[in-house]
């Protein structure tokens, strides 16, 4: 499992510890994902290159705007989308019904 994470994002950008608690969470589910974190401008090449690698989830982190640039590279393959609400609306989440709260 690889998780994009912006750390650009909404809610995201106003923690410091953000990338440590999620991965703390995940192992807590007894996950351990790789934490990619990258600004809004480096999400297209993270997925490009978490795509070619093994693994069938990708995990969005970020708001809306990189939930659908992620979610534009998964559709249509065989990995599984993840979504971390971290953006300031979070339209994708609240229309899916996702907890906004990690």
């Amino acid at each position: 499992m690889i998780v994009i994470l912006n750390h650009r994002a909404g809610t995201a950008a106003k923690s410091r510890d953000l990338q440590s608690r999620i991965a703390q969470l995940f192992r807590a589910a007894g996950a351990n994902p790789e934490i990619i974190a990258v600004s809004g401008k480096d999400i297209t090449a993270a997925v490009k290159q978490a795509m070619s690698r093994p693994g069938n989830t990708l995990v969005a982190g970020g708001g809306d705007g990189t939930v659908s640039t992620i979610a534009a590279n998964v559709a249509g393959t065989e990995k599984t989308l993840g979504v971390l609400p971290l953006g300031t609306l979070n339209h994708f989440a609240r229309d899916l019904h996702l907890p906004l709260n990690l």
